[in-house]
């Protein structure tokens, strides 16, 4: 959900969880994440420490570039970052399935491949059409080359 957010446009992301094991009177009870859902929580904390380590990313201006979603249900970012004078484009497949990926992206420099920022297999970009194929619930953030 928190790369849907950046995807989908927000500049920040605000965490809490319903735990009211302090106030529990008895009629509604909260859930305390770290005890009563190790695994969960585990993978709450390994995902929040690999947005913190791309924060300059999230934080970063916007790009020109205007990409343009040719493969839904896949959530293709539409104001790319500008970060260390290449554009980021993030993309997130929501589902429980393999999706493919195709993304215009006019003025992209190609051909080429282009690597996920977040460590994912590189994807292909030839004649402004950027394609991959996303795992289920996989997130990717495409370097592109600018001209």
């Amino acid at each position: 959900m928190s790369y849907l957010a950046l995807a989908s446009g927000a500049r920040g992301l605000l965490y809490y969880a319903f735990d009211d094991t302090y106030y529990n009177n008895g009629s509604i009870r909260g859930v305390h994440l770290a005890s009563e859902f190790p695994e969960f929580w585990g993978e709450m904390k390994a995902c929040i420490g690999e947005l913190a380590r791309h924060r300059p990313l999230w934080t970063a201006p916007y790009a020109d570039l205007r990409p343009e979603n040719q493969s839904p249900p896949v959530v293709v970012q539409k104001r790319p970052y500008l970060h260390d004078g290449r554009a980021h484009v993030l993309a997130v497949n929501p589902t429980r399935r393999e999706q493919p990926l195709r993304v215009r992206i006019p003025g992209a420099k190609g051909p080429g491949p282009v690597q996920d920022a977040l460590g994912g297999t590189p994807a292909a970009l030839a004649n402004e059409l950027l394609t991959d194929t996303l795992a289920p619930r996989q997130a990717k953030c495409y370097i592109i080359p600018l001209p």
